[in-house]
């Protein structure tokens, strides 16, 4: 069996998946990096296609733990792997994004075609605001607040990453409930994506990191000790807390994705397929300071 962690940026996942592999290998199972390979040998982490046709047998039937970390979608060549992720609060994950942006590029701290892949993703404006360490966070937010790829940051990543679990189904395009160039039904259209996500993923997280990393391991059959992550949780000073009126207006342009992750609250409880929030708002379930 195949098992997919889906390791959406800034949401804690790099201390997800060093619990996962660490479990996986005391099960002897096969464990595969596609983001590592992906970046390894082909400079950055759009390349799953080509990473995953390096990886031998494939198509055979073995026990592997799966690690994704990018917009391309692996579900093509992994139809069957059980999927598992973990969604944070939006304003949140956009912020702890854009400061980790602003440490690595400011810094020169990435190779060039690097740099160039996070150019291609965010736009020239906003990455050269992002370069400037003199540019107020404050300014670099609200730029970002204005950006499709925030605004619907949730929406386009589940989008595109069952775009091949959809089409296997022969189901309707999403892309054709999402783009409604006379109404804009927001709300259909995360009530279809929510419906989508809830069939294709075996478990979507909001909790806190420790507990999340425990479900997700007892999803996917791994052994999980009693003490549960066996390292530190990483922790970066990503905190932008701004005036309650900064927070309250990115809250209003990221309306979409909250509307999305809570269409999959709602259809979790009903379902028990995704991990209860830990109250009924789906924001601030996760701590803004988790990677």
């Amino acid at each position: 069996m195949n098992r997919l962690f889906l390791h959406i940026p800034r949401t804690g996942g790099s201390s997800i998946w060093r619990g996962l592999a660490e479990a996986a290998a005391a099960s002897g199972m096969q464990i595969i990096d596609i983001y590592d390979v992906s970046v390894s040998k082909f400079g950055d982490p759009g390349h799953t296609s080509e990473a995953l046709a390096q990886i031998p047998d494939l198509q055979l039937e073995r026990e592997r733990l799966f690690h994704h970390h990018s917009w391309d979608s692996p579900l093509a060549q992994l139809p069957d792997a059980l999927v598992a992720t973990v969604v944070r609060d939006p304003v949140d994950r956009m912020v702890s994004e854009l400061m980790h942006y602003r440490r690595v590029l400011a810094a020169g701290m990435l190779p060039q075609r690097h740099v160039q892949y996070i150019g291609e993703t965010l736009g020239g404006p906003l990455t050269e605001m992002l370069s400037d360490a003199q540019r107020p966070m404050h300014d670099v937010v609200l730029a970002a607040a204005q950006l499709p790829l925030y605004q619907r940051y949730y929406l386009r990543f589940f989008e595109q990453f069952l775009g091949p679990y959809t089409s296997a189904r022969r189901t309707r395009s999403l892309a054709s409930r999402l783009v409604d160039p006379l109404h804009r039904r927001l709300a259909g259209a995360a009530e279809h994506l929510a419906q989508a996500a809830c069939e294709a993923f075996h478990r979507i997280e909001f909790r806190d990191v420790p507990t999340a990393f425990r479900a997700i391991a007892e999803g996917f059959g791994l052994p999980v000790g009693a003490q549960g992550l066996s390292f530190h949780i990483n922790r970066s000073p990503d905190r932008f807390d701004g005036e309650a009126q900064l927070r309250e207006h990115l809250r209003r342009s990221l309306d979409e994705d909250y509307a999305f992750l809570a269409a999959m609250s709602r259809r979790g409880k009903a379902r028990a397929r995704i991990g209860a929030p830990q109250s009924a708002a789906v924001p601030g379930a996760l701590s803004s300071s988790s990677r």
